[in-house]
């Protein structure tokens, strides 16, 4: 366990890269490299730049973020107007560019895949003789006032057989969070569009006598993630 313990911490042991470097240090990793520490393993350090989000686990929208800071690094340490320009071999300037390449590729492939969110079934027990009217209210008014306050409908549905048909309607929701779901809803009521639509199309009594509501997260195996 010694002996591994010692091969895992030799790799934080600056070795003098005797090369020009540029570093950017992310919050996100699992080590910080001080700038100090920076110094002793690249003496001939051209550019350092502590960034305040992005890394290996990076939070909310920062991957555009780091990819532009990474860029400017790129164009640090490619420019070596001021420096020894025979001192770096071409082979060490491809392995930069292609390591700057490899984890560009890495980011743009993660930011392609949607960040998490939550899916809300609602199902609407419907008055006796009201379905049609429901069904036209989310239509013409409801479904607009989600987008509105950033819920994404999903689809609704109707069940075919009796009595069902009748007195269930139903409907998915996708929200960013449960959090932002709370705070999407609490707009919605208050939206005095909403409001408005809600009086007119209730004037002859309420058109559900139930509302029930499952915030849901979709299985590993799920093609709807």
């Amino acid at each position: 366990m010694l002996d591994l313990m010692e091969s895992k911490l030799a790799f934080f042991t600056p070795k003098g890269i005797a090369i020009p470097v540029a570093v950017s240090a992310f919050p996100d990793e699992l080590y910080q490299a001080p700038r100090s520490w920076t110094e002793k393993a690249h003496p001939k350090l051209i550019h350092y730049n502590k960034l305040d989000k992005g890394g290996h686990s990076p939070r909310g929208n920062s991957r555009s973020y780091s990819l532009r800071k990474c860029a400017r690094d790129l164009v640090a340490v490619l420019d070596l107007s001021s420096y020894e320009r025979n001192d770096m071999k071409a082979s060490c300037a491809l392995c930069f560019v292609c390591g700057i390449a490899v984890m560009l590729g890495y980011n743009l492939l993660a930011a392609s895949k949607p960040a998490q969110h939550v899916y809300e079934l609602r199902m609407y027990h419907v008055n006796p003789g009201k379905m049609d009217a429901l069904k036209a209210r989310f239509a013409d008014y409801t479904d607009a006032i989600f987008r509105r306050h950033n819920m994404n409908s999903i689809g609704y549905w109707q069940p075919e057989d009796p009595p069902n048909s009748q007195n269930l309607f139903v409907y998915i929701l996708e929200h960013a969070s449960r959090e932002e779901a709370k705070k999407n809803w609490d707009k919605f009521h208050e939206d005095p569009a909403w409001k408005k639509v809600k009086n007119e199309s209730e004037k002859d009594g309420p058109l559900t006598s139930q509302i029930d509501s499952y915030f849901m997260d979709p299985t590993t195996f799920s093609k709807l993630q």
